[in-house]
């Protein structure tokens, strides 16, 4: 059975969470119709976390699981590797110390029915107690990214587009810029919370600044979104930046 969904897991060195992650999928409940193949694209772990990816099988043909470990040059070459093996219609990405939450593939189910739809819901951080983010607009997306881990991406748009690997924590925002520049795809926002995301209270984006992404941002904003955007982002960014100096100031005194 071709899979409905590829879900694409980049690892290094997650043997603390990585059971948990993959075990979430294999208790979802599935349909005739829904089939799941997990994509472990791993780093080249030492940490014992192939040894917990030992343990899932394959299931009845319901779930499929693989998992590939060799050097790689960051969680984005990961994805981009996840995504060249896919085999689903659809793409999610969820990070080694994710969960998905129960019986989400029933509800995704019903709702995912056209691929030239971007399909998206919220994720969860159970340490900030947080629920992450609602609808998105290009003006809202000026302002923050949305979780990678609550988006259904269509397979072929993978055809178009693959993570820049200048961007070393903020790849998946830049292609979200891109797509909803995309004016022939769809963007349909689904009520259903997806997943929660536990790494970090920023996920990846919290570990480093990426410098050349917030140089470059302007300009895919101006770009994907048009000259109106570009000054509105243009334009909070001085009022941010601003607002940072002179607390800085404040504080120094």
């Amino acid at each position: 059975m071709k899979p409905f969904i590829s879900i694409v897991i980049p690892t290094y060195k997650c043997v603390s969470n990585i059971g948990m992650c993959v075990q979430s999928i294999y208790n979802q409940e599935f349909s005739n119709e829904t089939s799941v193949e997990i994509l472990v694209i791993d780093g080249g772990s030492d940490d014992g976390t192939l040894d917990v990816l030992k343990k899932f099988k394959k299931n009845d043909g319901v779930v499929d699981i693989t998992v590939i470990s060799e050097p790689d040059k960051g969680v984005y070459d990961a994805m981009n590797k996840g995504v060249r093996l896919a085999r689903g219609k659809w793409i999610l990405f969820l990070g080694g110390d994710d969960r998905l939450m129960p019986n989400v593939f029933r509800f995704l189910k019903l709702h995912l029915i056209d691929d030239n739809h971007l399909y998206y819901g919220n994720c969860y951080h159970p340490k900030s107690a947080r629920l992450y983010a609602g609808p998105f607009s290009r003006l809202k997306l000026c302002r923050m990214n949305i979780c990678h881990q609550a988006i259904l991406y269509p397979k072929y748009i993978f055809d178009k587009y693959q993570y820049n690997l200048q961007y070393k924590t903020l790849a998946d925002y830049e292609l979200n810029i891109r797509l909803f520049g995309e004016s022939d795809l769809i963007k349909e926002y689904i009520p259903v919370l997806v997943a929660y995301y536990e790494e970090y209270y920023l996920g990846l984006s919290g570990l480093e600044y990426d410098h050349i992404f917030w140089n470059d941002v302007s300009g895919l904003i101006r770009k994907n979104f048009g000259f109106s955007f570009y000054v509105y982002f243009s334009f909070r960014k001085f009022l941010v930046t601003s607002l940072v100096g002179k607390c800085y100031r404040f504080l120094c005194q």
